[in-house]
């Protein structure tokens, strides 16, 4: 019977029970049972030590009693009963369990699953078994959801073993069986999306060796957990920068608003969360439900790419097509936190989401960057044969001369081994598009600082960032088999250093005299305020001078790399 069912589960994925088998011993579920087991019993006696102590009676504040506070913030006074123990309040201390548990197990099962999945990959690249998986008849699909869930099935055993208490200490915290349901679904839903992260990470960081793992996990965790102690810190959620946090499952653990855990309340304030003036935070399910269509959307668009890099490590992470859709969808996600009840007439908060806009517009044009510019091969094959496809495509010479121009612009725009440079362009247009109207309306309702400033640091911020692009795409036509790594580097030292030079000089972005160098940082809105008009203009006709400089100059590299092979032998090199 069982023979026939790993039959049955061969023939439906041959890479998920290569994995079972692997991991799936008998020692190996003897050691994960012990210390699933282990950490329950220790977890559970280091809070009943929370318990205050049965040997002292006089003045006794613990955070589980039941007694009135002295103080507005100090834990309450302990009762005793008629039976001389404490009266403690037991569904408290089952809640606080409850989320520890939580917290533990959602630790274990993102950072460590993360860990294992990126660093499975990372070794088979390494010795050469993942081209021959490649190389199979089965789908990218099959293959990839055999990793997913025979990676780290001993992550889910040890998980598994822990649910009948985590149930159990919901319930008896007073947690209703519906929020448990939607906390657990949160939690499925978010560990899908987090490890197809990972399997994105792992093809395409294969240039990190042995670090790949370590990275990847080591980034996830720093950022889970500043995440979760910004939601047990008493930040609030009813603001613009709400969705990222959403992301994270800590802010989804039941009774953590309310919880003892650090002794005071906290304020995440979920139920004032809205989306376009949705209030999509009044109701847990409503909550759950946007939750699961943002990890939805996100799990979706993460598989689309590992079905187009599975096969194939030398195209591009994304098309261009899917870049433009891509740019779209994210704007209209983060624009419909900035339409809060609490934004309307506050200039603080107009001007702190104006910032946060532009944070995210320089994290999504270096994603842009990396994401859409190909490598040197596709780009001299592209520019060697572009010139046959086109006279293939015209019949008479008259149809060739009109029609050049329109295919070449569609190639620039929709082809895959084109330059990237014109699409990161119009990305930045449709992101303008999106943006402009809310910056326009907010500054003006609110009367913050002058509307020509705000659009003077988004227009200068973009225009850093297509700099950065023409930067990366002339490293990309360089002979070094580290060009990808050298390319990285620079545009990680022209973000990084110049403020910290600043910085040393005493330059600050607010004062006249350091406002016309900050123009010229990743950083330029942080100077508009204090800028001169002068000033503006000069920096924006360098900018625009910088742009076109760098094209000009990859488009002859391009150029000369394009040419045939005898004709570039046969013609000098131009004067440098």
């Amino acid at each position: 019977m069982f023979a026939a069912q790993l039959d049955r589960l061969g023939n439906w994925n041959p890479q998920l029970l290569r994995e079972l088998k692997g991991r799936l011993t008998l020692r190996n579920l003897a050691i994960v049972i012990s210390l699933s087991l282990l950490g329950q019993v220790l977890l559970v006696l280091f809070h009943l030590g929370q318990l205050p102590s049965a040997y002292k009676f006089v003045n006794v504040q613990n955070l589980y009693c039941t007694g009135p506070k002295p103080y507005p913030y100090s834990q309450p006074n302990c009762l005793v009963g008629v039976n001389g123990s404490f009266i403690i309040n037991w569904s408290l201390w089952w809640q606080d369990l409850f989320i520890l548990l939580s917290i533990f197990s959602l630790g274990l099962l993102l950072v460590a699953g993360s860990y294992l999945i990126i660093n499975d990959l990372s070794k088979e690249e390494r010795q050469g078994t993942l081209n021959f998986i490649r190389l199979s008849p089965q789908s990218a699909e099959t293959i990839l959801w055999g990793k997913l869930l025979g990676v780290p099935v001993l992550f889910y055993c040890m998980l598994l073993l822990t649910l009948p208490l985590s149930i159990y200490a919901g319930l008896a915290g007073q947690l209703s069986p519906a929020t448990l349901v939607c906390y657990y679904s949160i939690v499925a839903a978010s560990s899908l999306f987090f490890y197809s992260l990972s399997l994105l990470f792992g093809l395409v960081t294969t240039w990190l060796g042995a670090l790949q793992a370590w990275l990847g996990s080591g980034t996830f965790s720093l950022i889970l957990m500043s995440y979760t102690l910004m939601n047990t810190g008493g930040a609030e959620m009813n603001n613009f920068a709400a969705w990222p946090r959403i992301l994270f499952p800590t802010i989804f653990i039941p009774g953590l608003e309310t919880a003892g855990l650090v002794g005071y309340s906290h304020n995440l304030q979920l139920s004032h969360l809205q989306w376009f003036y949705v209030p999509i935070g009044l109701t847990t399910i409503g909550l759950t439900l946007f939750a699961l269509a943002l990890y939805g959307v996100g799990t979706l668009w993460v598989w689309r790419v590992l079905r187009r890099r599975f096969r194939s490590l030398n195209t591009t992470i994304l098309t261009k097509a899917q870049s433009y859709t891509l740019t779209i969808i994210l704007q209209l996600v983060t624009l419909g936190f900035l339409f809060q009840d609490e934004m309307r007439g506050d200039r603080y908060q107009t001007e702190m989401a104006w910032v946060y806009l532009l944070v995210l517009n320089l994290m999504l044009g270096l994603f842009l960057i990396a994401a859409l510019m190909p490598q040197r091969t596709p780009l001299v094959e592209w520019a060697r044969y572009r010139y046959i496809r086109r006279a293939d495509s015209f019949t008479t010479p008259k149809a060739y001369r009109q029609g050049w121009l329109r295919t070449w612009l569609q190639e620039l725009l929709w082809g895959e081994k084109s330059p990237a440079f014109l699409a990161i362009g119009i990305n930045f247009v449709l992101l303008a598009i999106v943006q402009l109207p809310w910056i326009g309306l907010a500054y003006i309702t609110n009367t913050a600082k002058p509307l020509g400033a705000a659009m003077l640091g988004m227009g200068l911020s973009l225009s850093i960032l297509l700099i950065y692009a023409a930067i990366v795409q002339l490293y990309l036509l360089s002979t070094s088999p580290r060009r990808a790594v050298w390319a990285a580097g620079t545009i990680v030292l022209a973000i990084t250093v110049p403020p910290i030079v600043l910085g040393i000089l005493g330059l600050a972005p607010g004062s006249y005299g350091g406002a016309p160098f900050w123009l010229f940082t990743a950083f330029p809105w942080m100077a508009v305020e204090s800028t001169l008009g002068r000033t503006a203009v000069f920096a924006c006709v360098s900018h625009g001078l910088a742009i076109v400089l760098l094209n000009v100059q990859f488009a002859r590299r391009l150029r000369r790399l394009g040419e045939s092979a005898s004709k570039a032998l046969l013609t000098p090199a131009p004067p440098v």
